[in-house]
Protein backbone atom coordinates (compact mmCIF):
# COMPACT_ATOMS: atom_id res chain seq x y z
CA UNK A 1 0.00 0.00 0.00
CA UNK A 2 1.08 3.50 -0.65
CA UNK A 3 0.31 6.03 1.84
CA UNK A 4 -3.00 8.54 0.02
CA UNK A 5 -0.12 11.78 0.51
CA UNK A 6 2.58 10.18 -1.29
CA UNK A 7 0.23 8.73 -4.13
CA UNK A 8 -1.45 12.46 -4.26
CA UNK A 9 1.86 13.86 -4.72
CA UNK A 10 3.23 11.64 -7.15
CA UNK A 11 -0.25 11.87 -9.54
CA UNK A 12 0.04 15.79 -9.29
CA UNK A 13 4.03 15.40 -10.07
CA UNK A 14 3.05 13.81 -13.35
CA UNK A 15 0.04 15.76 -14.99
CA UNK A 16 1.87 18.66 -14.06
CA UNK A 17 4.67 17.62 -15.97
CA UNK A 18 2.86 16.00 -18.87
CA UNK A 19 0.42 19.68 -18.91
CA UNK A 20 3.82 21.25 -19.36
CA UNK A 21 5.26 19.24 -21.94
CA UNK A 22 1.86 18.68 -24.05
CA UNK A 23 -0.36 21.69 -23.25
CA UNK A 24 -4.43 21.59 -22.28
CA UNK A 25 -6.90 22.88 -24.84
CA UNK A 26 -8.27 25.75 -22.78
CA UNK A 27 -11.38 25.66 -24.19
CA UNK A 28 -12.04 21.61 -23.61
CA UNK A 29 -9.96 21.32 -20.50
CA UNK A 30 -11.80 21.11 -16.74
CA UNK A 31 -10.86 22.90 -13.60
CA UNK A 32 -9.04 20.42 -12.44
CA UNK A 33 -6.52 19.78 -15.46
CA UNK A 34 -6.08 23.65 -15.86
CA UNK A 35 -5.37 24.58 -12.36
CA UNK A 36 -1.91 21.95 -13.11
CA UNK A 37 -1.33 24.94 -15.63
CA UNK A 38 2.16 26.90 -14.76
CA UNK A 39 0.45 30.29 -13.37
CA UNK A 40 -2.46 29.18 -12.65
CA UNK A 41 -4.24 27.90 -9.26
CA UNK A 42 -7.35 26.60 -8.41
CA UNK A 43 -9.36 30.45 -8.15
CA UNK A 44 -8.00 31.16 -11.91
CA UNK A 45 -8.34 28.35 -13.62
CA UNK A 46 -12.00 28.20 -12.38
CA UNK A 47 -12.28 31.82 -13.21
CA UNK A 48 -11.19 30.69 -17.16
CA UNK A 49 -13.79 28.20 -17.10
CA UNK A 50 -16.26 30.41 -15.86
CA UNK A 51 -15.39 33.40 -18.41
CA UNK A 52 -15.19 30.15 -21.02
CA UNK A 53 -19.09 29.64 -19.91
CA UNK A 54 -20.31 33.08 -20.27
CA UNK A 55 -18.58 34.15 -23.19
CA UNK A 56 -18.48 31.12 -25.37
CA UNK A 57 -15.15 29.52 -26.59
CA UNK A 58 -12.04 31.66 -26.09
CA UNK A 59 -10.58 33.06 -29.70
CA UNK A 60 -7.05 33.32 -28.66
CA UNK A 61 -4.52 33.41 -25.89
CA UNK A 62 -4.47 37.27 -25.43
CA UNK A 63 -7.91 37.08 -25.22
CA UNK A 64 -7.34 35.28 -21.32
CA UNK A 65 -6.09 39.05 -20.28
CA UNK A 66 -10.11 39.36 -19.68
CA UNK A 67 -10.20 36.71 -17.40
CA UNK A 68 -10.93 38.67 -13.90
CA UNK A 69 -8.28 37.64 -11.46
CA UNK A 70 -5.77 36.29 -14.58
CA UNK A 71 -2.77 38.84 -13.75
CA UNK A 72 -0.46 39.73 -16.41
CA UNK A 73 2.14 37.78 -14.81
CA UNK A 74 0.16 34.95 -15.20
CA UNK A 75 -0.92 35.43 -18.10
CA UNK A 76 2.99 35.42 -19.25
CA UNK A 77 3.39 32.17 -17.09
CA UNK A 78 0.28 30.27 -18.68
CA UNK A 79 -0.07 30.96 -22.01
CA UNK A 80 2.81 28.88 -23.59
CA UNK A 81 1.01 25.75 -22.00
CA UNK A 82 -2.32 26.57 -23.40
CA UNK A 83 -4.29 25.72 -26.56
CA UNK A 84 -6.82 26.97 -28.71
CA UNK A 85 -7.62 24.82 -31.73
CA UNK A 86 -9.26 25.89 -34.79
CA UNK A 87 -11.60 28.68 -35.58
CA UNK A 88 -13.57 29.73 -33.17
CA UNK A 89 -17.24 31.00 -34.25
CA UNK A 90 -17.22 33.98 -31.81
CA UNK A 91 -14.33 36.02 -32.75
CA UNK A 92 -14.32 39.76 -32.88
CA UNK A 93 -12.32 43.05 -34.48
CA UNK A 94 -10.27 42.98 -30.67
CA UNK A 95 -10.01 38.94 -30.96
CA UNK A 96 -9.16 36.47 -34.09
CA UNK A 97 -8.15 33.69 -34.20
CA UNK A 98 -4.28 32.40 -34.72
CA UNK A 99 -2.44 29.31 -35.30
CA UNK A 100 0.28 29.63 -33.44
CA UNK A 101 -2.17 29.50 -30.56
CA UNK A 102 -2.30 25.82 -31.35
CA UNK A 103 1.43 25.51 -30.67
CA UNK A 104 3.88 25.70 -27.49
CA UNK A 105 5.26 29.30 -28.79
CA UNK A 106 5.07 31.67 -26.90
CA UNK A 107 2.78 34.75 -27.51
CA UNK A 108 5.90 36.71 -26.65
CA UNK A 109 7.44 35.32 -29.75
CA UNK A 110 4.85 35.73 -32.01
CA UNK A 111 6.52 39.07 -33.68
CA UNK A 112 9.84 36.58 -34.40
CA UNK A 113 7.98 33.83 -35.49
CA UNK A 114 5.45 35.48 -37.77
CA UNK A 115 8.62 37.55 -39.45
Amino acid sequence: DIPSTVLKTTVDTVVEQCVSFVGVDVNTCSVDLLEHVTGLNKKTATAVCEFRRKNGPIVCRFQLKCVKGLSEHAFKMCSGFVRIHGKQDNSTAAYRPNPLDATSIHPESYPIVER
